[in-house]
């Protein structure tokens, strides 16, 4: 029997991304001896549903010959048929599939026979760079994941909204350079997303699948062309939804607002709202979540000592504090955010956020800390502008700083948060080492410290646990008392 020899072509595929990171792929295959040339032309779209589901070892293998910087990444073993679907395929797997391969280029070779069998990457950094990069990732990923890796006491739905909302409040879309046509290919990658906070809608795409891979959550990346975009689709309970964070991330940016309208949606609900396309995935049809009370909710939910805590309107203009677990009140109080005199803006625009063992929380007056077990309020920031009608709109708490922005009008624009934004030093006491929680390592560091070891790490500002003044042993023993639960605070 005769046995037909097919001769090893190479194609070139190159990903070109379009203005909100969707791609449109152009296949150019030609035989080098002969100069035969075939023109394919396809998209990325709906596939990466099968891919999660079927194909987890093939990601593997390409995921692992990527990160060690392998010249030529060979599949064959897989016996992928070179036709358009599997090309399909490896575009789906290098574009949404691999969140940690930041490092290649858009464009990209393939060599193939009968199979395809092998991928050559161009690798747009050197391997130390890319090693050097991926820590960076590592870690800022280790600061969204605080509280949420490893706590079973949170259930997944839990964890995926509060990972929604710290990767909307600590990642701002790159809205000017998308004006300018000018949007670098960082912005598309985790990278963008997680180290410097700039991203489009695949960067922040990519980020989000890349934290629930740590934590175990099935997700996977879709997109449209029509709509030249891209989010996640989750599974919860053995359903899958929408979540776009992206759509929930105001432009232009809104400090500490966070949009729920497009978080555990249905494709029905998700039409409604921006997406009425039909070249994505349609699957996800639980409507569970779709008028969920947290679509009404435009302020981060936030975690501490295991509860989440949010923010709401209630009647007659008092703006309250509650409890996810059992949806009841902790803090209420009456504020109106005034335009002039004797007019205001009708709606809640307080903020929350999470400062050691406080509940930071902005009104238009100032910015105040609340305890979640006494339930007291005091305030900690006052605004020496709101006499002039200038509120404070946006608000959150990072890197041991109250951020904040004062305007006229809760409406951002280009220059609101270049020309008002403001940054006040903040720490909690008792928050030794500075990570948000006041827990047994925090003791730990300060007996260290009283004890006089060197080369710690931890927030000076916080030592003075009594609020006498001084770091003593009373410190010491009063955090210890309050981690036991005795009826003390600290200062």
């Amino acid at each position: 029997m005769s046995k037909t020899v097919i001769k090893r072509l190479t194609a070139i595929i190159i990903l070109v991304t379009l203005l909100l990171s969707i791609f449109s792929l152009d296949v150019f295959a030609y035989e080098q001896e002969q100069g035969v040339t075939l023109s394919l032309e396809t998209r990325l779209a709906t596939a990466s549903n099968v891919l999660a589901n079927s194909d987890a070892a093939l990601e593997e293998s390409i995921n692992t010959q990527l990160k060690n910087f392998e010249v030529k990444v060979n599949i064959e073993e897989f016996k992928l048929c070179y036709n358009e679907q599997n090309l399909q395929k490896i575009v789906d797997i290098l574009s949404g599939a691999l969140p940690e391969c930041f490092h290649i280029s858009e464009e990209f070779s393939i060599s193939y026979d009968e199979y395809i069998v092998e991928i050559l990457p161009t690798y747009i950094y050197t391997k130390d760079e890319y090693n050097s990069m991926l820590a960076e990732c590592e870690a800022a990923a280790d600061k969204l994941l605080e509280g949420v890796e490893g706590n079973s006491a949170l259930g997944e739905r839990e964890k995926l909204l509060i990972l929604h909302d710290r990767i909307a409040l600590s990642c701002e879309y790159d809205h000017e350079n998308l004006l300018n046509n000018s949007v670098p290919e960082i912005s598309h990658k985790m990278y963008g997303a997680l180290v410097n906070k700039v991203a489009v809608c695949q960067g922040y795409t990519l980020a989000y699948s890349y934290l629930l891979d740590r934590i175990g959550i099935e997700n996977y990346y879709c997109s449209s062309e029509n709509l030249n975009h891209a989010w996640n689709i989750v599974y919860l309970d053995g359903k899958s939804y929408h979540v776009d964070i992206t759509y929930d991330d105001p432009v232009w940016d809104v400090t500490g607002q966070v949009l729920h309208t497009n978080f555990l949606v249905s494709t029905n609900a998700l039409r409604q709202n921006k997406h009425n396309a039909y070249d994505y995935d349609s699957s996800p049809s639980d409507t569970t979540y779709d008028n969920y009370f947290w679509q009404d909710i435009n302020s981060a939910f936030v975690y501490l000592n295991g509860e989440i805590y949010y923010t709401e309107l209630e009647a007659s203009d008092y703006i309250a504090i509650k409890r996810y677990s059992d949806k009841q009140t902790i803090y209420k109080t009456k504020y109106r955010w005034f335009l002039g005199e004797g007019s205001y803006y009708t709606g809640n625009y307080a903020k929350l956020a999470v400062c050691g063992s406080k509940i930071l929380f902005s009104l238009g007056d100032g910015i105040y800390s609340l305890d979640p077990n006494t339930k007291e309020a005091q305030k900690i920031y006052s605004n020496p502008e709101v006499s002039n009608y200038n509120n404070i709109y946006g608000f959150t708490y990072a890197d041991g700083q109250l951020v904040f922005v004062i305007s006229n009008t809760p409406d951002f624009d280009a220059n609101t948060k270049k020309n008002n934004e403001y940054k006040v030093e903040y720490h909690d006491p008792g928050n030794i080492n500075n990570d948000s929680n006041i827990d047994l390592v925090d003791v730990t560091v300060l007996a260290k410290i009283l004890a006089g070891w060197n080369d710690l790490e931890f927030n000076p500002n916080a030592l003075d646990v009594d609020g006498d003044g001084v770091e003593t042993l009373y410190d010491l023993v009063r955090l210890a008392q309050y981690l036991a639960g005795w009826d003390v605070e600290v200062a």
